[in-house]
């Protein structure tokens, strides 16, 4: 990543999932990841999308995790297992590698395992659920940094990904200045509004006075900032 994303970066993690969502609105994306949830999160996580699909193993053969080497650091691990519940496809020892090089966190259409010790490793997961099951002989990496799906999400390699405990949003990176200015501005607005009813302003009034009801109305999708 160069140095003015990595700007934009800072800038997301000081923003909610709520206000990025807010401005994905505005702009006409679908990033919002509903029903991945934090099974772990102990702050805010932004970064750049590494993405895996899986398939059901079926009589092919293959693996389920011989891809952590090749993560650089900083990135979002963002995995598409069909969002199936019958079978994990992370546990603490990829935790416990991630949290070694870098990673910022990981999000999972489907299930994780060993929620108890990513607490303990100290590192942010996201998932639909947490149970025991492995997903060895039950599914297999069909493919790295390709295209994929979260929760009906489109989802491409160096996307940007944010979540926190509100859930999980995602920005495609040829939106992420524009997403930004406007989440930003959301927050600023809210946060005026709260101020001025702390101020013994009605909050009718308040809103009125900083456009509550239109901050994440859609226009057409292509301003530029």
């Amino acid at each position: 990543m160069g140095p003015i994303n990595q700007e934009f970066i800072k800038r997301l993690k000081k923003l909610t999932t709520s206000e990025i969502s807010d401005a994905l609105d505005k702009h006409g994306i679908v990033g919002q990841a509903l029903g991945i949830n934090a099974i772990f999160n102990p702050d805010r996580i932004a970064g750049p999308a590494f993405t895996l699909s899986y398939l059901p193993k079926g009589e092919s053969t293959g693996n389920i995790g011989d891809y952590i080497d090749e993560v650089p650091p900083g990135s979002v691990i963002v995995i598409d297992n069909r969002g199936r519940e019958d079978c994990t496809v992370w546990g603490n020892i990829l935790c416990e590698v991630a949290k070694q090089k870098g990673l910022s966190g990981v999000v999972i259409d489907g299930d994780c395992r060993d929620d108890n010790l990513a607490e303990e490793i100290g590192f942010p997961v996201y998932a639909k659920a947490a149970h025991f099951r492995t997903g060895k002989d039950r599914v297999v990496l069909e493919a790295v940094n390709a295209p994929v799906a979260i929760s009906n999400v489109r989802v491409e390699c160096h996307d940007i990904v944010v979540a926190d405990a509100g859930g999980v949003v995602v920005i495609p990176l040829s939106r992420v200045k524009q997403v930004l200015t406007t989440a930003e501005q959301i927050a600023k607005d809210e946060d005026g509004i709260v101020d001025a009813v702390k101020q013994g302003q009605l909050l009718k009034a308040a809103r009125v006075t900083y456009g509550y009801h239109h901050l994440q109305t859609a226009d057409d999708g292509h301003n530029e900032f």
